[in-house]
């Protein structure tokens, strides 16, 4: 079983993975799979030069895309289940590549407070303009997963709690 759990940025997304991984899954976090991504300025153009680290937006980076083709690669090549945390501007395309798909859903206030206390590595969603574009996507996406039948996970629920969602849905197995 192949699951993609999404998210904006922080969703948990990360977090979960890590902590998924860490009982023992074959769980990933899209943003350190090495050749998933690449990124696209405002005017499309391919950014080469972009690391994998986290640190990767600057101001005139637009978007992260997933190489499509490299993903369904990736995922032959894992053993099953497999699941990859993540987020890319062509997520959507991705989507016929897994089982199931998940969104990673938490309120506005609960996103704001996580803005305020960011613990990253990197500086992205520190500005007003980076935490709007968030919420927005966050607003949309939310319709998005209703729209389209995806299962709404409550992004503030402890992580045993979302461990469960995911092992009932998609008959995981112990772990």
């Amino acid at each position: 079983m192949k699951i993609l759990v999404l998210g904006v940025p922080f969703a948990g997304k990360t977090y979960m993975s890590n902590y998924m991984m860490n009982r023992g899954y074959n769980a990933f976090d899209g943003d350190y799979i090495v050749g998933l991504s690449k990124f696209i300025t405002r005017d499309g153009k391919d950014v080469t030069h972009a690391v994998q680290t986290g640190a990767y937006r600057s101001r005139r980076i637009a978007n992260r895309m997933w190489q499509l083709d490299f993903l369904k690669g990736y995922l032959d090549d894992q053993p099953n289940p497999i699941i990859i945390f993540g987020w890319a501007a062509n997520i959507t395309d991705a989507f016929s590549l897994f089982d199931k798909v998940f969104y990673l859903g938490l309120a506005q206030e609960e996103l704001a407070h996580r803005f305020e206390h960011n613990e990253r590595e990197h500086n992205y969603g520190r500005t007003a303009s980076e935490q709007l574009r968030i919420k927005t996507a966050h607003k949309k996406w939310l319709h998005t997963a209703h729209h389209r039948n995806i299962p709404i996970i409550n992004a503030v629920a402890p992580p045993a709690h979302i461990e469960n969602i995911l092992k009932e849905y998609c008959k995981l197995g112990n772990y």
